[in-house]
């Protein structure tokens, strides 16, 4: 969602202890065209701990809440979340 509407919303990244990183985001947006189009609200919390390998490359544990949710009037509604950790390696050049 991220990259066609880019969301706002705090964050932090703060060091721990060597190359050990604590850091979060919750991003939020709410929009809609018109009055005829459906109200689309999108919610994301990031949370978790990264060790630094070395400069360019990390490892981190991460609790993700990515919640979509589309509504049309008073009875349509679509509603998507994905909760849970995942660990994940990136490596940036």
């Amino acid at each position: 969602m991220d990259i066609v509407f880019p969301s706002l919303g705090p964050g932090f990244d703060m060091f721990i202890f060597d190359k050990i990183f604590l850091f979060g985001e919750a991003t939020w947006l709410d929009f809609t065209y018109n009055n005829r189009n459906p109200v689309i609200r999108s919610r994301e919390l990031h949370a978790g701990v990264r060790l630094e390998l070395v400069e360019h490359a990390h490892i981190a544990l991460e609790f993700l809440a990515v919640q979509l949710k589309v509504v049309k009037g008073h009875r349509r509604e679509f509603n998507q979340q994905v909760v849970g950790p995942h660990i994940f390696v990136q490596i940036a050049f």
